[in-house]
């Protein structure tokens, strides 16, 4: 009686019945969360999150917060890890059965990545009917598995036999599909419409697509009007980026790469000064307004800007070029710029200002330069107008030697002369 109190202390009589009948099982991790896209509801506390997940039919985990939100989880996004961590979630698995992994979520030893929602198309189709038995069947020569675990699908596993295949092939969204594989060089098994890698490089802005957790994934989420992504290897954080932040100057990050899938035609916009407690309004009669560089106070003796009384004191912003970056990123062809630390404190949200030294009293100066961006997508653009740029990797990054070329796209499968593969960079390789 002991241990079914202990249980019914973790999981609602509903839950328990279920694992009784070795359909489910109630896992719950306290301080963390999955924070992937999943459903949100209304729920008031732990238990009717608990109860909403338990009444959507293939629903297998969820995350509540005690701000308080539900975020519902189907797989197989529900059987991915790392958690999150946070103090104020918890994550439960209401569903295992519904999480046929090993164990639920962990990526096989034999593989680095996972991609949940995905397929790879074009496999070897084996007999394999569950994920277990198709991770099995992937040995020597096989570098992952493209898997469907729905109920509709006459062959659900597939064996990735070849690198061009692993890492050439741009992955397919699918709601029951998951894919494992060895790491693939950055910037392969993107979309023809891609181009150069931007390695070490990131774009602000944007919209995080929360359950891309590799660069290939945020690819493929890269829709339509979509001109540019930005992957952090570190976060494993994707971003998508429009018109409105996919022309903005990319700034450093080591652990970033970004690609573009379009050319940024860029027209200068105009050079302004503006003196504390007035509006600049940035205006471009075609195309996006897109910010170049930006500075913010007062140096000692300037006469720019001078209040009618007092001697103002030097002060700087050196965080203001993303400020004001973020307040243009949705503007379109007109952006009002506020000079009055009030407001650019509001429009920094989580980038670090100290506004050192600066007061009201400084009668800081907001300085812009700004350009008139519009875009052609790379797919429109004939290859013969690309010049590559060829480099070539250390011996000790892989057993043979390959040959990278930058802004390159060649078709699914091809396999070049010599064992050369065209790669925008290789992190690891696996023979």
């Amino acid at each position: 009686m002991g241990g079914v109190s202990r249980l019914l202390s973790y999981c609602s009589l509903f839950s328990l019945l279920m694992v009784l009948s070795r359909i489910s099982q109630c896992d719950a991790q306290a301080g963390r969360r999955l924070g992937l896209q999943g459903m949100t509801v209304a729920a008031a506390d732990i238990a009717a999150c608990r109860t909403a997940c338990m009444n959507m039919p293939g629903c297998a985990a969820f995350d509540f917060t005690t701000a308080p939100t539900c975020t519902l989880y189907q797989a197989p996004i529900a059987c991915l890890r790392p958690l999150i961590v946070d103090a104020t979630a918890t994550f439960e698995v209401v569903r295992l059965d519904l999480c046929p992994f090993m164990p639920p979520g962990s990526i096989p030893a034999m593989f680095d990545t996972q991609d949940a929602g995905f397929t790879i198309p074009g496999g070897m189709a084996n007999s394999a009917n569950n994920i277990t038995a198709c991770v099995a069947a992937c040995s020597t020569g096989c570098f992952g598995i493209s898997f469907d675990y729905s109920s509709t699908a006459s062959t659900r596993c597939f064996l990735l036999m070849t690198m061009t295949a692993v890492c050439m092939t741009p992955l397919v969204p699918s709601s029951a599909g998951v894919v494992y594989r060895v790491a693939c060089p950055v910037g392969t098994g993107l979309p023809a419409k891609f181009g150069t890698s931007m390695l070490n490089m990131e774009l602000m802005g944007g919209t995080t697509v929360p359950q891309a957790r590799t660069l290939q994934s945020c690819a493929a989420n890269c829709g339509s009007s979509c001109i540019a992504i930005t992957f952090d290897t570190a976060t494993q954080m994707c971003r998508t980026h429009f018109s409105a932040t996919g022309c903005n100057a990319a700034v450093t990050n080591l652990n970033a790469i970004t690609v573009r899938c379009a050319v940024c035609n860029t027209a200068p916009g105009a050079n302004t000064t503006t003196c504390f407690g007035n509006m600049e309004t940035l205006t471009c009669a075609t195309g996006i307004v897109s910010i170049a560089s930006a500075t913010y106070g007062r140096v000692v003796g300037s006469q720019v800007c001078l209040p009618n009384t007092g001697t103002p004191n030097a002060c700087t912003e050196p965080n203001i070029f993303p400020i004001v970056q973020s307040i243009c990123n949705n503007n379109a062809g007109t952006c009002n710029v506020m000079n009055s630390i009030n407001s650019l404190l509001l429009a920094a949200m989580a980038i670090p200002i100290g506004f050192a030294g600066c007061t009201d009293a400084s009668s800081p100066v907001l300085m812009i330069q700004y350009n008139c961006v519009t875009t052609t997508p790379i797919s429109t653009i004939a290859p013969s107008t690309v010049t590559p740029t060829t480099l070539t990797m250390p011996p000790t990054f892989m057993a043979q030697m390959y040959t990278v070329t930058m802004g390159a796209h060649i078709p699914n499968g091809v396999q070049l002369p010599g064992g050369q593969l065209h790669l925008s960079h290789f992190l690891h390789h696996r023979l």
